[in-house]
C-alpha cells in the first residue's frame, strides 16, 4: 500500500466523520473503514451510497459499534471511488486489516 509517509497508514489521509455524525458522509460511491481511537481498523467495506449505507441504524455492524462507541470513539474513514472500482478497491483494502 502506498502512502506519502511509510509509518502513516493510508487510511490517515481519507476524509472521516465520527459515528455519531454519519449522516454527514458524502452521496457518492466509496469505500469506508471504522476506525477506533488507538488506530485500529474494525470494519472496511464498500458502498455504491456512502450516506445511505451508514443513514440511520441499517448497516449491519452499527448496533455493535454504537454500543462501543463511548469507550472507543469511532470514526468513518472513507474514499470515494467510481462504482466500478469498488469491488477491486475492497480486495486492495479488506486484506489490509491494519490499513
Amino acid at each position: 500500500m502506498t502512502s506519502s509517509s511509510q509509518s502513516q497508514p493510508e487510511w490517515q489521509q481519507w476524509a472521516n466523520v465520527s459515528l455519531s455524525s454519519r449522516m454527514n458522509l458524502p452521496d457518492v460511491p466509496g469505500i469506508y473503514a471504522v476506525i477506533d481511537a488507538a488506530g485500529e481498523v474494525w470494519y472496511v467495506g464498500k458502498a455504491s451510497n456512502l450516506r445511505t449505507r451508514w443513514g440511520g441504524r441499517s448497516h449491519h455492524r452499527y448496533g455493535q459499534l454504537s454500543r462501543q462507541n463511548k469507550k472507543r470513539n469511532y470514526q468513518i474513514y472513507y474514499c470515494p471511488y467510481l462504482l466500478g472500482e469498488l469491488d477491486f478497491q475492497e480486495k486492495h483494502y479488506i486484506p489490509v486489516s491494519s490499513l
